[in-house]
């Protein structure tokens, strides 16, 4: 298959796993909480243990963000949109790694 085309196969991939559609059906019948399948791959890679790979992040971060938009938790939640609205204080939790930070290694 080569690299390149093996890159662009799973990076659509995974961008098209979870889409808008898939986290509106969820809501629907009223679903506030998801189990986001992730592999520890998505964020490091075995030949180079211990440093994390931000595009990982970037995937789960896509998807909590996709999913906390169709959030419709009580007005009380203090993530979702819907009380973002109604008490302009609440944030979407992240998963942001800065670019080349290092797992903590405990002997």
């Amino acid at each position: 298959m080569g690299e390149e085309p093996y890159r662009a196969f799973f990076e659509t991939f995974l961008h098209d796993f979870v889409t808008d559609a898939d986290a509106a059906h969820l809501a629907s019948p009223g679903v506030d909480h998801v189990r986001i399948p992730v592999n520890h791959r998505h964020f490091e890679d075995d030949e180079n243990p211990f440093e994390l790979k931000t595009e990982g992040f970037e995937h789960l971060n896509r998807m909590i963000d996709l999913l906390a938009a169709r959030c419709t938790r009580s007005p009380t939640c203090t993530r979702c949109p819907a009380a973002r609205a109604s008490t302009g204080t609440a944030t979407t939790p992240r998963a942001d790694v800065p670019a080349g930070r290092a797992l903590p290694v405990t002997p």
